[in-house]
C-alpha cells in the first residue's frame, strides 16, 4: 500500500473531492459533503490510511487483522485506520 495508490483509487470513484487539513497534516476525500477516507498519520508520524466502514464489517475487519485498528482519531464505530506497513492487501482496501 502506498499513498499514490491510494489516492489514485480515491479520485477514481465518481464525485470525488480532495482538500488537505491543515491542523490534522491530513489529505481526505469526500463525496459531496461527506468525507470516506484520510491520509494521515498516528502521534509518532506513522503514515495511517483511514477509511469509513459499516460499523457490523468494521468489526469483523479489525478482529480478522491486526493492521486493522480503531479508526485514529475518529468514530470508533464507523471508522478504521490501516498503517501503511501493513500486509493489507491492495484489494480489500479498495473495496
Amino acid at each position: 500500500m502506498d499513498r499514490k495508490s491510494i489516492e489514485s483509487c480515491c479520485l477514481k470513484l465518481a464525485g470525488t473531492t480532495q482538500d488537505y487539513q491543515k491542523d490534522w497534516e491530513a489529505d481526505r476525500f469526500f463525496i459531496g459533503t461527506k468525507m470516506y477516507a484520510m491520509i494521515g498519520g498516528d502521534s509518532n508520524g506513522e503514515p495511517i490510511l483511514t477509511l469509513k466502514c459499516d460499523p457490523t464489517l468494521s468489526e469483523e475487519l479489525r478482529e480478522g487483522n491486526e493492521a486493522v485498528i480503531p479508526g485514529y482519531y475518529m468514530n470508533k464505530k464507523h471508522w478504521n485506520s490501516i498503517y501503511f506497513e501493513s500486509n493489507i492487501s491492495d484489494e480489500l482496501i479498495e473495496n
